[in-house]
């Protein structure tokens, strides 16, 4: 099967992105039911680095889309619960990846201001702590980074949307807030990224009628850093109902996304971009979002030929902080270890049998799997193994996976050598692009175009 090979295109501008952004938004007033929905980033308080660490808050609105008030009650577990992330978008050297690289805990929210805006606003019928149908409620950055405000992921069972109360409180260094590494975000380190925000809210009501898959909304931000402290600003519009990792296939069309719901659970969202480089090797990049599975995820395998011959694996992962974990205790951050099988490719962390804080996919995080070789793809499925006990115990997904050893005459990646490759060859050779280096020595030259066609005429 024919993959693209192109490099995807630069896309530095913010009003190309909202306006592909906007095909995404399927948000409508009047659902069925309790149906609370992120939509609003409506401002940013940035706070000072500490050891190269920032952290930032936002404030935030949401509103009521469905036909029932929803409960937020901050003296019960029957309130709304918001989690913050921030991703970055790269692509570069014909590779193009969005990467979690910020996480804040969760804003327990309450006293709702019902307001209009975005829907039409009811009444909610002169009952305090009930967001009503169609209204919005509103809170400052201030607010919404307030650590007694925030409490840990852990505590929250995203599925159902239910939270535990009283919840625990973040300590140490702007606690509980987004925090992300000023590396991360610095245009000098990162020339050409983009970065989004991203809040998941989840509340039981709105759960308990099945309204969950659009409680997700993004909106892009921009960085500065200046003496060590990174600053981050909001541009463009909120996307309500999207998800950060589904802005990588409007980013690069070359991107394959899946969502896969577990049975009784949540939902992920995991998404794929295969490309060919040069010297016969291929780029595999998978995201893998847990938008609100409360089961998380433990392990990733993919299809992997036992004849590959050596590959290069790679892990991306966000950083935990604040004791966001069981028992107070932080997640602990340990890469996935990768291992070979058979004609398999296994990313895994711990059980939860033996370290309920391991490093799992929880719920409002995403993680990224890489694989680099002389393997070319076809359609498959990817397995993800899940983290808490029940019934399946791995759900799958059909993406792009590793199939057969690359030839370097099958440029496409179709398992036949043809007249198409020679024509799609020299396209990448002509624009520069990565998979024009047959000989893969770093640049597109003539000798690349003798080598390929060598290749083509010995055949595969």
């Amino acid at each position: 099967m024919a993959r693209p090979n192109r490099v995807p295109p630069a896309f530095g501008g913010g009003a190309a992105l909202l306006a592909a952004c906007a095909a995404w938004a399927q948000v409508e007033c009047g659902s069925a039911g309790g149906d609370l929905v992120f939509t609003e980033f409506a401002s940013i308080a940035n706070s000072t680095a500490s050891a190269g660490v920032d952290a930032a808050a936002f404030g935030i609105r949401h509103t009521n889309i469905g036909s029932a008030p929803l409960p937020a009650v901050l003296t019960s577990a029957m309130h709304p619960v918001l989690a913050p992330n921030l991703y970055r978008f790269t692509d570069s050297g014909g590779v193009s990846r969005i990467e979690q690289v910020g996480m804040g805990w969760c804003f327990h929210s309450g006293i709702p201001l019902n307001t209009g805006g975005f829907c039409v606003c009811q009444s909610a019928g002169g009952v305090e702590d009930v967001i009503g149908v169609g209204c919005t409620d509103t809170h400052t950055a201030s607010r919404a980074g307030t650590a007694g405000s925030l409490g840990p992921r852990w505590q929250v069972n995203a599925s159902a949307g239910v939270s535990v109360f009283p919840w625990s409180t973040p300590t140490g260094t702007n606690a509980g807030r987004v925090q992300l590494a000023v590396a991360d975000v610095d245009p000098a380190v990162h020339p050409g990224a983009l970065l989004f925000a991203e809040m998941v809210v989840a509340h039981p009501d709105d759960a308990a009628a099945g309204n969950a898959a659009n409680n997700a909304g993004v909106r892009r931000v921009t960085a500065s850093v200046s003496a060590g402290n990174a600053n981050i600003l909001l541009s463009g519009s909120t996307q309500p109902g999207v998800a950060a990792v589904q802005l990588w296939k409007t980013l690069d069309s070359g991107v394959v996304e899946a969502i896969v719901d577990v049975p009784g659970d949540g939902r992920f969202i995991v998404a794929a971009r295969v490309v060919r480089l040069g010297g016969n090797q291929w780029d595999y990049e998978y995201a893998v979002f847990n938008q609100n599975s409360h089961r998380s995820a433990r392990a990733f395998a993919l299809p992997l030929p036992a004849d590959a011959g050596g590959v290069t694996a790679g892990f991306h992962d966000v950083h935990y902080h604040s004791g966001d974990g069981p028992g107070g205790a932080t997640i602990v951050g340990t890469d996935w270890a990768f291992s070979r099988d058979g004609n398999a490719a296994t990313w895994a962390t711990g059980t939860i049998d033996v370290n309920a804080a391991a490093n799992a996919l929880r719920w409002g995080t995403m993680y990224n799997f890489r694989l680099r070789g002389a393997v070319s793809p076809e359609d498959g499925e990817v397995v993800i193994d899940l983290f808490r006990p029940g019934a399946p115990d791995a759900v799958a997904a059909a993406l792009p996976v590793p199939a057969r050893l690359s030839c370097l005459a099958d440029h496409d990646g179709s398992g036949v050598a043809e007249v198409a490759d020679i024509f799609a060859f020299l396209a990448d050779w002509f624009a520069g692009a990565p998979a024009g280096d047959a000989l893969g020595d770093g640049g597109n030259g003539v000798p690349d175009i003798f080598a390929f066609l060598a290749a083509w005429f010995a055949g595969c």
